[in-house]
């Protein structure tokens, strides 16, 4: 059963994050609250959207982070992972500063800024250049 459609591994990797994107990425980037009652959420007055997001937030933080844990056991596959981390806190990072910019977020969230940014230099320091298939080496 595993890899019974191996072939069609390259096609997937690229029509599924397509949809992903599209559904999910960029609509929960710009416009959660439209996208929220697109599919159905009452709000203002239902908070289930924010229990929504939480849980998928989380979802997507315990993905990333078991992806971590196996790519530690395996260095070919640490740079393509280091390249998501990166990729991830530098989107962290600026979606903070706009929420900082236009003012909506609270204080906590504005203070995660040199986090992210830190973060993200600290793996950039770490990239295991020379290790595997990566984009930045």
């Amino acid at each position: 059963m595993i890899g019974a459609w191996s072939e069609y591994s390259s096609t997937f990797l690229v029509v599924f994050p397509a949809i992903v994107l599209v559904a999910f990425a960029l609509p929960f980037l710009f416009a959660p609250i439209a996208w929220g009652r697109l599919i159905g959420f009452k709000l203002p007055e239902q908070t289930d959207l924010a229990v929504y997001f939480g849980r998928s937030l989380g979802a997507a933080a315990l993905g990333i982070s078991l992806i971590c844990y196996m790519a530690s056991q395996n260095p070919g596959a640490q740079p393509l992972v280091f390249d998501g981390l990166i990729l991830i806190s530098a989107v962290l990072t600026i979606t903070h500063i706009h929420g900082a910019v236009m003012k909506i977020q609270p204080l906590i969230e504005t203070l995660e800024i040199p986090f992210w940014f830190g973060l993200m230099l600290l793996q950039i320091a770490l990239y295991p250049a020379g290790q595997g298939y990566g984009l930045l080496g």
